[in-house]
């Protein structure tokens, strides 16, 4: 045999493999598939998206009530307790002759020394002819500062101004307990609600940036089914009651929540 045999010189054969055949999907069967992953996806796709938002929620919502009173306890290290800032007072300076002057709200020199001073990385944007502050923060979310009460937009381009006259700023209550949540700023560590029993009362709050609570009877039942605020699809007024609602399951929404994302 010589060195450097190569198979053209020495082969008598070889061998014939044949080639693989592909098979092809036909027009029907593609469509077939892609009509049955539209339907599931057409099936999971508004629960995916119902989780995602109200997930959003959540987190805003601690996350904003963490940072307010954070804000609030390194104001009282300069300012003392929060007890002792005095009212929040609601209105606007009065000429001699008795005449309001909508450009200089009661509630600016509160805000601007105890509270604002105290939030990193905001926008503060005073809005004419009303004594609302639009306070725009980092991760897309606005919070509108009144007297004592604030409306926190999980998003800022969900909020609309409808009008802000003569000290009146209107804004949408069909999106109260989605879109938009009430707080109000708490001075004193005392309780809100009436005395009831003991196995249906709730712990009082502590001072500082809470949910709205004013009214409340200290009991779960009120908070879902009070007719005007309660966090219900009937409520005549906004439904305020529902941050805390959320508050009271950990700022988790309850399953049985009343409203859809």
């Amino acid at each position: 045999m010589k060195k450097g045999f190569t198979l053209a010189e020495g082969a008598t054969h070889v061998a014939q493999f044949p080639k693989p055949s592909c098979a092809a999907f036909t027009l029907a069967e593609v469509l077939i598939t892609l009509g049955i992953i539209g339907v599931v996806a057409a099936m999971t796709l508004p629960t995916l998206i119902q989780n995602y938002r109200k997930h959003e929620v959540e987190t805003k919502l601690a996350k904003f009530y963490s940072v307010m009173n954070q804000a609030i306890k390194l104001s009282e290290v300069e300012n003392g307790e929060m007890s002792a800032w005095g009212n929040v007072k609601s209105g606007f300076e009065e000429d001699e002759d008795g005449n309001k002057d909508y450009s200089k709200p009661l509630n600016e020199a509160w805000l601007r020394k105890y509270i604002f001073p105290y939030l990193s990385a905001v926008e503060i944007n005073k809005i004419p002819n009303a004594e609302k502050f639009e306070v725009f923060f980092k991760d897309g979310s606005l919070a509108l500062f009144g007297a004592d009460s604030v409306i926190y937009y999980v998003n800022k381009n969900a909020y609309k101004l409808n009008g802000n006259t003569e000290g009146k700023a209107a804004y949408n209550q069909i999106d109260f307990g989605t879109r938009a949540f009430t707080f109000f700023i708490k001075r004193a560590h005392t309780c809100e609600y009436s005395t009831i029993p003991e196995n249906q009362k709730y712990s009082c709050d502590d001072s500082g940036l809470q949910p709205y609570k004013i009214g409340w009877n200290g009991t779960e039942a009120m908070l879902r089914n009070d007719s005007r605020i309660g966090c219900n699809l009937n409520a005549t007024n906004e439904a305020a009651y529902c941050t805390a609602l959320i508050q009271l399951y950990g700022w988790k929404i309850p399953k049985d929540y009343p409203f859809k994302f």
